[in-house]
């Protein structure tokens, strides 16, 4: 995993920019909300709050999908890696344990 970067940052921030607005109309559009009545005109669905959330949910996916593929991020490996037990030494409080 490399170092991250400003145009990273930037892609993250424009990933947020867009993610946060398309959910936030998706659960505007009433696409979750139970309505037992029968009669189809009393529902609260709206279909432009729906769709303009999935078009800005799936920008947010393809900037989501650069960022990773530009940090190098493996979703498969632990974070922690190489690990030796003189590093863990060195972060105990002044005791030898070996």
């Amino acid at each position: 995993m490399r170092n991250f970067n400003k145009i990273d940052l930037i892609i993250f921030v424009l990933f947020l920019l867009f993610a946060i607005p398309g959910g936030i109309f998706i659960v505007l559009s009433g696409v979750n909300d139970s309505d037992n009545s029968d009669d189809s005109n009393d529902s609260k669905f709206s279909g432009t709050y729906f769709w303009v959330g999935l078009v800005l949910s799936i920008i947010a996916a393809i900037f989501m999908l650069v960022f990773l593929v530009r940090t190098g991020i493996n979703l498969s490996e632990p974070t922690i890696t190489n690990t030796n037990i003189r590093g863990v030494q060195q972060i105990s409080p002044g005791v030898n344990l070996f």
